[in-house]
């Protein structure tokens, strides 16, 4: 990491030395510094320090970096965001006096760029989940702000969806929300056991515990769970005793949470269906959740209206590793960090997300108070939970 701190210091002052001058260094910079510095096979002869001989020019320009000259010293920060947790790691290289210099992921414009970091994380994926995840954070693309005032408006709504077709090549159906699976293989190791990685296994087993901390139901009660995946959280709840409904779109997610319960001797109600079935039931719930999918329903406005009829007296809904950001520049709409761009290029699928004081708001709107819960032990630890203003005390 030192290296890498180091190299990238010396080789931006060397190719640009009129950058450090310039306040702010802009993100279009930084975008030109990478493609001269990817022009080169190695950095041995634009670096002053130690650098080992197959580190690339790409890695130099590192995701999420922040360079502060002061005086005669550039200290050069790499931060790595994940959701709620941020870790920084610090180095100094001699410079100049004078401004400061921001990089980050690489800003994509246009889909043949796009199709081209797919085509890197497709090799990354034969590698290692973990290198398929790092691949993520190397690029992204900017949020077009130019959007009609009212986010409730069908002409925003309208907007996100022409975004979408523009980067899915088709206009956004549910059905897109499939994953096939291997149902047999699953049983023995679902995802996240399947990536073999300790980090997102444990932070995932992390964020489950959360969850059902959080939750904190009375013996016997019963949860409406939505998106629930490979049924880790499904499972786990039901081994608890609880009365768990689970609907999911995806059949193979369905026949998978049949078969992990029927071999631990358990009952869970999976039903095969999407987020509009809210407004069709006619029992009620002690808790509903929504864990890692809300952000995937195209119609959250008409979800949120939904929950009165399905939640109990007394009950509460929990939105729970959701991205929903304090920091999120538009008021809802999809995402464009490098995994969203490729769920949504590669994959079909929705992503969304929300500005947090929209989120607060469009619950207050519906009679919704909302806490927020955070477990910083794993980035997929903040939860948002909704109780009824009119049950407040």
């Amino acid at each position: 990491m030192k290296s890498t701190l180091f190299s990238m210091a010396s080789a931006v002052w060397k190719l640009c030395p009129d950058a450090l001058r310039q306040a702010p260094f802009t993100r279009d910079l930084a975008h030109q510094i990478r493609e001269q510095l990817q022009q080169k096979s190695s950095v041995t002869s634009l670096s002053q320090g130690p650098v080992a001989d197959n580190l690339k020019a790409d890695e130099l320009i590192c995701p999420h970096t922040e360079a502060t000259v002061e005086g005669d010293s550039i200290k050069v920060a790499i931060i790595e965001r994940n959701s709620t947790a941020e870790k920084n790691s610090t180095a100094e290289q001699n410079s100049t006096n004078g401004a400061t210099i921001t990089s980050g992921p690489r800003v994509l414009r246009t889909l043949a760029e796009l199709d081209e970091m797919l085509t890197m994380l497709d090799q990354a994926a034969t590698i290692s989940d973990d290198e398929l995840r790092r691949g993520f954070t190397q690029f992204q693309m900017q949020f077009p702000l130019d959007l009609p005032p009212d986010p409730d408006s069908a002409e925003y709504r309208a907007k996100q969806m022409e975004l979408y077709q523009w980067l899915n090549g088709k206009p956004y159906s549910i059905t897109h929300e499939v994953c096939p699976i291997d149902v047999k293989e699953a049983i023995a190791r679902p995802f996240p056991f399947s990536s073999k990685s300790p980090y997102t296994v444990g932070n995932h087993i992390i964020s489950i515990g959360h969850v059902i901390r959080t939750l904190n139901l009375k013996e016997h009660s019963s949860i409406l769970e939505f998106g629930p995946g490979w049924g880790n959280t499904t499972i786990w709840l039901a081994r608890m005793g609880y009365d768990v409904t689970a609907v999911d779109i995806e059949q193979n997610f369905i026949d998978l949470i049949n078969a992990r319960a029927q071999a631990n001797g358990l009952h869970v109600d999976a039903i095969l269906g999407d987020f509009s079935l809210i407004h069709q039931f006619e029992k009620r719930f002690d808790a509903v959740l929504f864990f890692e999918c809300f952000h995937h329903c195209s119609e959250h406005q008409a979800l949120i209206a939904g929950l009165d009829k399905v939640v109990a007296p007394g009950g509460k809904v929990l939105f729970a590793a959701e991205p929903i950001l304090d920091e999120f520049p538009i008021p809802w709409g999809l995402r464009l960090d490098g995994e969203s761009l490729w769920a949504i290029r590669h994959q079909g699928w929705l992503e969304l997300g929300f500005q947090e004081s929209y989120f607060r708001g469009l619950l207050l709107r519906h009679g919704w108070k909302v806490d927020k819960q955070v477990c910083s032990e794993t980035p997929w630890g903040t939860i948002f939970v909704a109780t009824r203003l009119s049950e407040q005390v």
